[in-house]
């Protein structure tokens, strides 16, 4: 669900995460936990996350009066 949400507005970003049975986009990093167990990690949200504020920022705003 979050992926469709993702591929409407930032399909490139949808690439990087998608997955498919074992098989996991580039935008993931697997790493090593204590235990030898292994956890999947993506600075992507945050990347989407930076977009969309500039996209908010780049809109022009209302004049407010005092």
């Amino acid at each position: 669900m979050f992926l469709a949400s993702v591929a409407k507005r930032h399909p490139l970003l949808m690439e990087q995460l998608w997955e498919e049975g074992e098989k996991w986009g580039p935008g993931w990093i697997v790493e090593q936990g204590e235990g030898g167990k292994r956890t999947r990690v993506t600075g992507l949200p945050d990347a989407l996350l930076l977009l969309e504020e500039e996209h908010r920022m780049a809109r022009p705003t209302a004049d407010r009066k005092p």
